[in-house]
């Protein structure tokens, strides 16, 4: 797939120097001409990509800090995240504050530039807003789930992050509801190319249903889950083995890249048969699992290497250019998540029978056996976590998004980490934006 871009560093080029103090080179491509045509629109909406693309990057860390792997390794970041204890200049969250507010900072311009455009024909001016409103959406949901209160930016016009203060996260929340509800009006159904690489209506549902899960609005996540199932677009699910090729039925959007091979890939795969991998899976992740479980066998690699064996994801199994469709690129979004989103909510109302449906569905394609539906809700809560455990883990921060919502954390990181303390289930503001805003306020447990 041929893509364009505006890159960051010439139109949305973001050196925050502050919150969204930005750097903006000489040779900048003008509103003018970015927002001229379709094709440069297009193209500029294509560059907002890049920006959700974090959790290729920084996904092994955040598996370290929880329960799901473990370092081979003695690299300093690495036993930062698994002790769990990460000091506030951080390079890491601060790279992180960055994109995540790169990406909102560029869906704000698109979202005031483009609406009254009439230089743009309407199907261009729809989705361009639409996918620019599910981006910010996206970013502001990871950023208030990482660091709570969050400054809340909602304007191109740098002077207004300079000394933007800390909005509560529940207003932050009404702000991602408002944005998806619009996206979700002004996006298609159907993908605009060949690939599932562009946010559709579906991808913005599907979000939909993770914060409604989140915030415990038990009857809009099973209305929005129930949407993305019944649409028939993304099942019946594939099998375990084939779940993470680029062509998979059950992705809802993945991020495009041109090789066929995910950052993740390669740093959780060994380079060589012999070499010993950057990370392990946890005892006890693997002992979650069933014998017969074929994400057991599908998604964890074991090789023994002298009188060890060690168990590493094989979600993504490329490390180097990839063609066909064997390739692989980085899923943000997959239907399994949506019947366990389903099964949660119709649990926690009481519709156990409804509930074991859904849990069923992703058990099967694992082959495992299915649970019986006269369950209590408390069982039938219980199964749904450990099943959410199986199936999702390494893949974006829903291990961590999950222990936190069900007020689990605590208790979870204790057994396994003696490190752990309370204050670790938000990340520290970055050192340097506390310097540089005074309006921002630490969070309790950092320096």
């Amino acid at each position: 797939m041929k893509r364009l871009f505006f890159t960051v560093s010439i139109f949305f080029f973001v050196g925050c120097n502050k919150l969204l103090d930005i750097d903006i080179p000489q040779d900048r491509l003008s509103k003018d001409l970015v927002f001229s045509s379709d094709a440069s629109v297009s193209s500029a909406s294509s560059g907002l990509y890049s920006t959700i693309n974090f959790n290729d990057v920084y996904l092994p860390y955040i598996g370290l800090y929880v329960d799901e792997i473990l370092p081979n390794t003695s690299a300093a970041e690495a036993l930062v995240y698994s002790s769990s204890i990460i000091p506030s200049n951080n390079t890491f969250v601060y790279s992180l504050w960055k994109k995540l507010y790169a990406g909102i900072y560029q869906a704000n311009v698109i979202i005031e530039n483009v609406p009254d455009n009439l230089l743009l024909s309407d199907t261009v001016r729809a989705r361009a807003e639409g996918e620019a409103r599910f981006v910010r959406a996206f970013q502001y949901f990871h950023l208030v789930n990482i660091w709570g209160d969050v400054p809340l930016i909602n304007s191109s016009d740098i002077r207004f992050g300079l000394n933007a203060p800390r909005t509560e996260a529940k207003e932050v929340y009404k702000f991602i509801l408002s944005d998806l509800k619009i996206a979700k009006i002004l996006l298609k159904e159907q993908y605009p190319g060949e690939e599932r690489a562009r946010a559709t209506k579906w991808a913005a549902i599907a979000l939909l249903a993770r914060v409604y899960l989140t915030l415990g609005d038990w009857s809009n996540a099973e209305l929005e889950a129930s949407s993305i199932i019944n649409s028939g677009f993304f099942t019946p699910l594939p099998m375990a083995s084939t779940a993470f090729f680029k062509g998979s039925k059950e992705t809802i959007l993945q991020i495009w890249n041109q090789g066929g091979f995910t950052s993740l890939g390669g740093a959780l795969v060994p380079s060589t048969a012999n070499t010993v991998p950057t990370f392990s899976i946890t005892d006890s992740l693997i002992m979650s699992f069933d014998t017969a479980d074929e994400r057991r066998r599908s998604w964890i690699k074991d090789v023994s290497i002298g009188s060890k064996t060690y168990r590493y994801p094989y979600k993504y199994r490329n490390r180097t250019v990839t063609s066909g469709t064997n390739g692989e690129y980085l899923i943000i979004q997959r239907a399994s998540e949506m019947y366990l989103v389903r099964a949660e909510a119709t649990a926690q109302l009481g519709k156990m029978g409804d509930a074991a449906r859904d849990i069923n569905v992703v058990r099967a394609r694992a082959n495992v056996k299915p649970m019986d539906s006269i369950l209590s809700k408390e069982d039938c809560l219980a199964i749904i976590f450990k099943e959410r455990r199986k199936e999702f883990f390494v893949e974006g921060w829903l291990r961590f998004f999950d222990l936190k919502r069900t007020g689990q954390i605590d208790h979870v990181m204790k057994k396994v980490k003696p490190t752990w303390t309370t204050e670790a289930e938000l990340f520290p503001i970055p050192l340097e934006e506390i310097g540089r805003n005074p309006s921002l306020v630490q969070n309790r447990g950092y320096n």
